[in-house]
């Protein structure tokens, strides 16, 4: 997968700025070969420069001359990616969606279904990129990105019975990691269960050395309600 849900996680996110190359790591001339291609094409989604530039339209000349030749199934998977993210940094989503499907029945991985979540929520899909993540966790129930972005989704969609779910999901598999401790929190928070928040923010406070001003000022605003 040419950067699959890493690159799209970070593109919503300060780190996108950290990944960014001085100048573009596109070739500027066309490669000989498959696989040559397809890592072509990769390179020209990388961001690059002070505005963050990716060329996709060139990554889908590249990723097409690629398909000309008999691929495996899963280098075939892999150019569904690379057109499936160059559709959606050129706002064609639906298109997006189509080539992250076909990546997907190729060869389902949760890279692929959170990836496809993201898209989803960008075409106002929000049941469909609910469905996606939980496909993602159920492939890898071990990995907390998963839970953590499902998590947050949840809560910045109002879904919070779902957000507490995921959340005490999430706190099985790593009950002290500071970040589930935290979105956990905030889903008692949000559905008002004040008790629980405080505990579960308390909790949160032990095992992170840069608490977010946010989560103490909702234990100052959870301490007035209790009477404490």
């Amino acid at each position: 997968m040419a950067c699959g849900v890493v690159l799209l996680i970070c593109a919503l996110s300060p780190l996108s700025f950290a990944a960014a190359q001085p100048s573009t790591p596109c070739p500027s001339t066309t490669p000989s070969g498959a696989s040559a291609l397809l890592a072509a094409a990769e390179a020209c989604l990388q961001p690059w420069g002070p505005l963050l530039e990716r060329n996709a339209a060139q990554a889908l000349v590249y990723v097409q001359n690629a398909v000309s030749d008999q691929l495996t199934s899963a280098d075939l998977a892999r150019a569904y990616d690379v057109q499936g993210e160059a559709h959606f940094w050129l706002g064609a989503l639906g298109q997006a969606i189509a080539r992250q499907t076909q990546a997907i029945v190729l060869e389902p991985t949760a890279e692929r279904y959170l990836w496809r979540a993201v898209t989803m929520d960008r075409v106002g899909d929000t049941a469909g990129a609910i469905a996606d993540a939980e496909q993602a966790i159920a492939f890898a129930p071990r990995q907390l990105d998963f839970y953590l972005w499902l998590g947050q989704y949840a809560l910045d969609h109002d879904a919070n019975d779902l957000a507490l779910d995921v959340m005490e999901r999430a706190a099985t598999v790593a009950p002290d990691d500071a970040d589930v401790l935290r979105l956990l929190g905030d889903a008692h928070y949000a559905l008002s269960d004040y008790a629980a928040a405080k505990t579960v923010y308390e909790s949160y406070l032990t095992f992170t050395d840069n608490p977010l001003p946010v989560v103490i000022a909702k234990l100052q605003i959870i301490e007035r309600r209790l009477g404490s």
